[in-house]
């Protein structure tokens, strides 16, 4: 299924929209227009539009609607889905849209310490040409039913991020991992490869 990440900004000087109606149709096909299968909400200012056929150029339209009625989208040129089926950024505000494809990165990571009650895990940044789309990661500790998850900023000025998960058990195994996430697409890649991290035995030091 291919995708189309559409983004525009709202002039604050207007009345309140009430409501969002983004259109897409094939460019080659007399078809007319079909509404997005979700809705819009009037806090967005980005949306992925989903459903779309690989390999295929189709025509976008955004309308905005508030009490002095409903807001003409200008033409665009036609935007073109890929045909490995990935996403596709897409802005009406500017004259020239900005095209791309979805960036994919897959941290590499690996356990650097333990404690008593903690685990600390490094991975690598993601390489210069894909640290603009890499924005937080999502880490998550598991041991047994028990899932610990957490939020880790991406920092591109560090070869390596750190991240301690704390307050765990003494001398138990956990399993680990990390997804690089984009704030464009509020979305996450693929995990990384499950890693062990072993708690320290206190006992021993006691």
């Amino acid at each position: 299924m291919n995708r189309v990440f559409v983004n525009w900004t709202v002039n604050n000087g207007n009345l309140p929209i009430k409501n969002y109606h983004l259109k897409h149709s094939a460019a080659a096909e007399d078809k007319g227009w079909q509404y997005a299968s979700k809705k819009v909400e009037v806090n967005y200012t980005s949306f992925i539009l989903e459903g779309l056929e690989p390999n295929k150029a189709y025509k976008l339209q955004l309308e905005a609607i508030n009490e002095m009625g409903t807001g003409k989208d200008t033409p665009k040129s036609p935007v073109k889905t890929l045909k490995e089926g990935r996403l596709i950024f897409f802005c009406p505000n500017k004259n020239a849209n900005r095209k791309f494809a979805d960036p994919y990165f897959v941290p590499d990571v690996s356990v650097s310490g333990s404690g008593g009650n903690s685990v600390t895990l490094k991975w690598n940044s993601p390489p210069q040409n894909l640290q603009e789309f890499v924005h937080y990661y999502k880490l998550e500790l598991q041991f047994g039913t028990m899932i610990k998850d957490a939020i880790e900023p991406a920092e591109h000025s560090k070869p390596h991020i750190y991240y301690m998960f704390s307050d765990l058990q003494p001398a138990t195994t956990y399993s680990l991992k990390v997804a690089a996430c984009s704030e464009f697409t509020h979305t996450c890649h693929k995990w990384s490869k499950v890693v062990e991290g072993k708690t320290m035995d206190q006992r021993k030091f006691s």
